[in-house]
């Protein structure tokens, strides 16, 4: 898993990206739900863009 956080200056505050390696793809959605609950929760990061998918 690699977790990657930009501070931006435009309409989100933050750039968030994650990814997993090919051979744990099923992995994917759940990381970026579970690492966007806890930025929301514990980190005072302003609005979260979350890279599409």
């Amino acid at each position: 898993m690699r977790l990657h956080l930009s501070l931006r200056s435009d309409d989100h505050d933050t750039d968030v990206r994650s990814w997993v390696r090919a051979d744990r793809a099923e992995l994917d959605a759940p990381l970026q739900a579970a690492v966007t609950t806890w930025l929301s929760t514990h980190w005072s990061l302003g609005t979260l863009s979350y890279r599409p998918r």
